[in-house]
């Protein structure tokens, strides 16, 4: 209730610029919910929503923009739009009698090969549907996750610091 009473002062005034810290923090899932919804609205209507927070699938879906600190050090700034496009994935799962055609990882009875380009992953199914001996058996496309990001960049970091 704290956390309310305090989401609910800051709104107070329709001010254009919110400042938030870790603004979902103790909050049930219909309350963050709630809280969404409350500020993509506040968004809509032209307000400025500045927030920390360790929840990246908030950032995800509230963000324009990300700045992503790590130790002080500013790793990212970029749209998250942008961000999430480079993280999407296209995949295939096929089987394949003898060695794929293509670069794969083994599953226990398929090959599952995964792209970044989108282009490129047409191409490589057009090719799989014309191998012999070849059929696809699934293929799609997965997000990437900005905590996955997250977590990668931080070590990817930290090393390149360790290193100096």
């Amino acid at each position: 209730m704290v956390q309310r009473v305090g989401i609910a002062q800051a709104l107070l005034g329709s001010p254009s610029l919110l400042v938030l810290d870790e603004v979902s923090s103790g909050l049930d899932p219909q309350g963050r919910h709630e809280l969404r919804e409350i500020l993509l609205e506040r968004k809509r209507d032209g307000v400025t929503i500045l927030f920390s927070s360790h929840e990246l699938t908030e950032v995800a879906q509230l963000c324009d923009r990300l700045l992503m600190i790590s130790d002080g050090t500013l790793l990212e700034d970029r749209t998250v739009p942008e961000l999430l496009r480079q993280l999407r994935r296209y995949w295939v799962r096929y089987a394949c009698a003898g060695e794929p055609p293509l670069p794969s990882r083994r599953g226990s009875e398929f090959w599952e090969a995964e792209f970044q380009d989108l282009d490129h992953w047409r191409t490589q199914l057009n090719l799989l549907s014309e191998s012999a001996g070849c059929r696809i058996l699934d293929a799609g496309e997965r997000e990437g996750t900005l905590e996955r990001y997250f977590l990668d960049r931080v070590a990817q970091s930290r090393s390149a610091g360790a290193c100096s």
